[in-house]
């Protein structure tokens, strides 16, 4: 019984920082802080989709696009369209989701606040959802973009492997396996 009231507190939370989530979106829009707002817009979504309110996950979402290419913000665009595709494989969508993911990977290396890792986010969900399809003639020529991304993120952190590159092998596996 103590960890039933204990979740429903914890969801009473959830709903409680949605709605004060809500309202700093609308203040940050009228002081201007557009980029913030639309990280503040991608957070709410995260937070929406951890609780399955996919629709109202894809509202802020689309808010979120259209702030990004209203102000030539990139980086909101890519993860905007990231968030779609993957909603969009949650609901069995797969030929739009692959749609929404190329959308997301035209922008991601050009993304002003990443340092690659975008890229290699967006490249994870396309070629998930690409496998799905059976599209292996599209998944095959990302594997190579997807190994160096994630090399060049390991040169960045100083030579240390990064678990991408560990993904990267996974890409391989399954591409091999496929054919």
């Amino acid at each position: 019984m103590e960890m039933m009231m204990a979740g429903t507190e914890g969801m009473e939370r959830m709903i409680q920082g949605v709605k004060v989530n809500e309202r700093y979106i609308e203040l940050l829009g009228k002081m201007q802080r557009f980029r913030d707002q639309g990280e503040r817009m991608y957070a709410l979504a995260l937070n929406l989709m951890v609780q399955y309110k996919r629709q109202e996950a894809a509202r802020w979402l689309k808010r979120m696009r259209d702030l990004g290419e209203e102000l030539g913000f990139l980086g909101l665009e890519c993860r905007a369209f990231q968030g779609l595709g993957q909603l969009a494989n949650e609901e069995g969508r797969h030929e739009a989701a692959a749609e929404l993911l190329r959308n997301a990977l035209a922008a991601a290396p050009l993304d002003e606040n990443e340092n690659g890792i975008s890229e290699l986010n967006v490249l994870t969900d396309l070629l998930d959802t690409l496998f799905k399809l059976n599209a292996v003639d599209e998944a095959a020529p990302l594997l190579p973009r997807f190994e160096a991304a994630a090399k060049a993120l390991s040169g960045r952190m100083g030579g240390h492997r990064c678990p991408f590159e560990l993904i990267s092998l996974y890409w391989s596996a399954k591409l091999h396996e496929v054919l």
